[in-house]
């Protein structure tokens, strides 16, 4: 691991999937007591990127599901301002497809349709 990394660096990684979940969480975890105003944006267009990405088998539904899961409620991961129920309510979504509903390419054609109709709404 490279110890030049910063906490803003990994999760900046993070919420564009610049690498598997599972590795910038451990790179995350190393990091952890790294004292920083490490803060990114989250914004809807990372969702619908993420979403795209797992329509066009270039992620499976499982890393869709783990990257929702890395990014909800992480310290230093800020929701886009004047849309964080949604975004919190998509990840939600996304992260706990057992509680909430599978994440079959239907499904996530439908999530999508609803994140771009209220982008374009909220503008």
């Amino acid at each position: 691991m490279d110890s030049n990394i910063g906490r803003r660096t990994l999760l900046d990684q993070l919420i564009n999937n610049d690498e598997s979940p599972s590795i910038l969480i451990n790179k995350l975890q190393a990091n952890e007591n790294e004292i920083d105003d490490a803060e990114v944006i989250l914004t809807r267009s990372h969702i619908v990127n993420m979403i795209r990405k797992c329509l066009n088998n270039d992620i499976s539904s499982g890393e869709l599901e783990d990257w929702a899961n890395a990014v909800e409620m992480r310290d230093g991961v800020e929701y886009e301002n004047g849309f964080e129920k949604q975004i919190a309510g998509s990840l939600f979504e996304l992260s706990t497809p057992e509680i909430n509903h599978p994440l079959t390419k239907e499904y996530l054609m439908e999530h999508l349709t609803h994140l771009l109709s209220n982008n374009e709404t909220q503008k």
